[in-house]
């Protein structure tokens, strides 16, 4: 199976780095990681295509649809989770809807959320290669 190219979206540093650290434990080696959904744009017009992204919301200034288009646009292999401090169902289900792979709460502790996410990544993998 190939190592899968993951960026990673996270203003926090701290759960930035956690989210790294945890990936590559699980033996996800390619990782990308950047501060802001501007920074990761930027990168995805310059030809990186990651097989997942890993995001939070974008900032309440920048329209999460739009971006979720432009990055299923610019890149439609890229299966985009959304992974965010805030349990919303009612966006959860918008979001999934608008082409989402998944909408993952970070919890109270974020290491627990990490661990369904890396299960959700190995999901979507296993899917991927029955294609």
């Amino acid at each position: 199976m190939q190592i899968p190219v993951i960026a990673v979206v996270d203003n926090n540093p701290t759960h930035r780095s956690l989210i790294n650290f945890y990936l590559i434990v699980n033996k996800f080696l390619n990782v990308h990681t950047f501060l802001s959904h501007d920074e990761f744009l930027y990168r995805l017009h310059k030809n990186l295509q990651p097989d997942f992204l890993i995001t939070d919301l974008p900032p309440a200034d920048q329209d999460v649809f739009k971006f979720l288009r432009l990055v299923n646009t610019v890149s439609p292999v890229t299966k985009v989770i959304f992974f965010d401090a805030f349990a919303d169902q009612g966006m959860a289900r918008m979001l999934h809807e608008a082409g989402a792979a998944d909408y993952i709460h970070k919890l109270n502790k974020p290491d627990l959320g990490i661990s369904e996410l890396i299960k959700n990544i190995r999901f979507l993998q296993r899917e991927k290669s029955l294609s």
